[in-house]
């Protein structure tokens, strides 16, 4: 057995305590997958409560002129909130995939809401601020999506 102490050579000890190809690698690629995970979950739930909300704009639709201003303006707040969401969901993954998990997780649980039942819907009604809500988040999700930066 022959020990070199030139530079160029490397001792047993330094190989053993390297972490290898792929190992940093795999870590990164688990964070970022639960990461995902997480928007996903996370749209999904703001889609939950968001259509509750959407619901009860629906009752103070009904309540009169001055009442259907208030939903009117929280129904474009909560659009603003969305597209501001997904925008800052994908500008912290450094992606669009950042925008699309939660505007997918939402849409989902958007959607759930629209089941018929056999006395109709009882979450959104088919009043104008369920609408604005329902498509105006489509399209504000989308529009987040679209203009978040693709990964460089």
């Amino acid at each position: 057995m022959s020990v070199s102490l030139s530079p160029d050579s490397e001792s047993p000890d330094v190989l053993a305590q390297s972490p290898g190809p792929g190992r940093g690698h795999r870590g990164a690629v688990a964070v970022s997958f639960l990461a995902y995970t997480a928007l996903l979950v996370l749209g999904f739930a703001v889609g939950l409560v968001g259509g509750l909300a959407a619901g009860w704009l629906s009752w103070l639709w009904a309540a009169g002129t001055g009442a259907r201003v208030a939903a009117a303006v929280a129904a474009g707040l909560a659009l603003v909130l969305l597209y501001t969401g997904g925008r800052v969901a994908g500008w912290a993954m450094g992606s669009r995939l950042g925008a699309v998990m939660p505007a997918v997780g939402w849409t989902l649980a958007a959607f759930a809401y629209l089941v018929h039942t056999t006395g109709g819907s009882i979450v959104l009604t088919a009043t104008a601020v369920d609408f604005v809500y329902l498509y105006g988040g489509l399209a504000a999700l989308a529009l987040a999506v679209v203009l978040t930066p693709a990964r460089s």
